[in-house]
């Protein structure tokens, strides 16, 4: 029997309100698909450069809605960054410094050879 993994929940409660995954390619999906199959959020927020993307992250149900960059920074208490790495070293300044005190921000890349030299 196949599962329904977007429907299969754990026993957490949604422990962050909001959630926005900036790039929901393969690894922003699966972070999506996750947070959701855990129970972490009820809520996911994504952002991409691709309306294909978003389109079949909505369509998939592994976002609830697409925002600007901006607006979704602000809605989400957790916020994962899931671009490619030449895209992350450009944009991370602009995330960083929106977000406040009381959000977590984290990022998934397939090498951090480029910020381990950054700087």
């Amino acid at each position: 029997m196949e599962r329904d993994l977007l429907n299969e929940t754990s026993a957490r409660e949604n422990l962050v309100q909001a959630v926005t995954i900036i790039g929901i390619g393969l690894i922003g999906g699966s972070f999506a698909l996750s947070l959701r199959r855990e129970g972490y959020t009820s809520h996911i927020v994504g952002v991409d450069n691709s309306e294909q993307h978003l389109k079949s992250a909505l369509e998939l149900k592994l976002i609830d809605e697409v925002l600007p960059l901006n607006d979704a920074i602000a809605k989400s208490g957790l916020i994962v960054l899931a671009i490619p790495v030449d895209a992350t070293v450009k944009l991370l300044p602009l995330i960083l410094d929106q977000i406040n005190g009381e959000q977590v921000f984290g990022f998934a890349a397939s090498s951090s050879k480029t910020f381990t030299t950054w700087g």
